[in-house]
């Protein structure tokens, strides 16, 4: 049989078992998968895939369970292999096994021992089947499978394209060659793979720096304009109070009662603050006036530089007559404290902010800002939380 005729390209003839099966099937499964330069090589010495190293025979992959006696399929896929690979180790060397093989081989390919490759498992010495000890066979230069390192150890690379060259009848350098430059050219692509890996990854951790920077200078800036805004709504309010109530009532106490002093209620949550005015109002007279014990606590007209003058509370003590010149104004302007909270709070930056707490703020911002524009006449009056701060 020649050429094309060939069902199977090389038949692996090995010891079962042990080391020996393991390479067996390493070069079958090498072959099989290995992509040919078939530019460079010539027509008959091709194999029939026109792109692998196939079909290489090996018994445990290519026999099925039949009626037909095993050593008959054996000997089938011999004489339909054109070349013959064997495994030689001590151990093959003492198979008859293995010896019958080769032999059957010589016979059905004219006693031809050059279409036979022996490769050895560690050292050439006493690997040889009988029936090639006297081929002059290791004048061949053979290939050597070190078992003591990894099949993809470079010294059985080595091995493998020994095995491709004497098949394929290919100078070995040429086979070699091409496989040490595709080896360089894949880790040149490894490595342009390892660096845009890199890269991206470095792009990923510059982005999500900078995503985290640009979210907590966000964040910031919504602090900021939180903050801002507080400070901004309290003196809107703060300084029409201070303009059209505070500073006309002071000016009139300096001018007509010296010794007087106002007091200014502000609420520190929503319980504080009501609609209703005049509810407001007389609760927190009561509450006032059972904790100061005040005899009353009444309405005042005062004529101050305002056109229709200034309305604010007088307090009357029988028992404590320095409370008899104290004024008291329950600030209803800081009303708007509590719907400036609820519609905040519909909003997602204060949707856990409490509204209490909105307000508690809102007091503390007023008085303070309240005091710096009052300025020096800040010591005719006195904001308070609680009725206890009042003398």
């Amino acid at each position: 049989m020649e050429g094309q005729q060939y069902k199977y390209f090389a038949f692996i003839s090995y010891k079962r078992g042990e080391v020996d099966g393991e390479v067996a099937n390493w070069i079958h499964t090498k072959l099989e998968k290995y992509p040919y330069p078939i530019e460079n090589v010539l027509e008959e010495n091709r194999p029939n895939d026109n792109k692998f190293v196939r079909d290489i025979f090996i018994d445990v992959k290519n026999l099925h369970v039949s009626d037909t006696d095993f050593s008959d399929d054996i000997k089938d896929a011999i004489e339909k292999s054109r070349y013959l690979i064997v495994v030689c180790s001590k151990r093959a060397a003492l198979s008859s096994y293995i010896n019958d093989e080769v032999s059957y081989f010589l016979q059905t390919h004219n006693n031809d021992s050059s279409k036979i490759l022996p490769v050895f498992l560690d050292t050439v010495e006493d690997g040889l089947p009988v029936a090639i000890r006297d081929v002059n066979m290791l004048s061949r230069h053979c290939p050597v499978y070190n078992t003591l390192t990894d099949a993809k150890d470079e010294v059985n690379l080595y091995c493998f394209y020994h095995i491709v060259s004497f098949l394929l009848k290919v100078d070995f350098n040429h086979i070699y060659d091409r496989y040490k430059s595709y080896a360089k050219r894949k880790q040149k692509v490894i490595r342009r793979l390892k660096h845009l890996f890199y890269g991206i990854i470095a792009l990923m951790i510059i982005f999500m720096i900078n995503f985290i920077i640009s979210q907590h200078r966000l964040i910031d800036k919504q602090k900021e304009l939180v903050e801002l805004e507080k400070e901004i709504f309290p003196y809107s309010v703060v300084t029409g109070y201070v303009g059209n109530f505070a500073l006309p009532v002071i000016s009139y106490i300096k001018e007509n009662e010296p010794e007087a002093h106002l007091y200014v209620h502000m609420p520190l949550d929503k319980d504080d603050i009501d609609d209703n005015h005049k509810k407001r109002f007389k609760e927190i007279s009561a509450n006032i006036s059972r904790q100061l014990s005040l005899d009353s606590i009444s309405p005042v007209h005062l004529k101050t530089s305002m056109p229709r003058g200034s309305n604010v509370h007088k307090m009357f003590s029988s028992k404590n007559e320095s409370l008899n010149h104290k004024y008291i104004d329950f600030a209803s302007t800081t009303s708007t404290f509590l719907s400036i909270a609820q519609k905040k709070q519909e909003k997602n930056v204060y949707k856990d902010v409490a509204i209490d707490d909105m307000i508690k703020e809102y007091t503390r911002i007023f008085i303070k800002q309240a005091n710096e524009l009052l300025q020096a006449d800040s010591v005719y009056i006195t904001f308070v939380t609680e009725f206890s701060e009042i003398k």
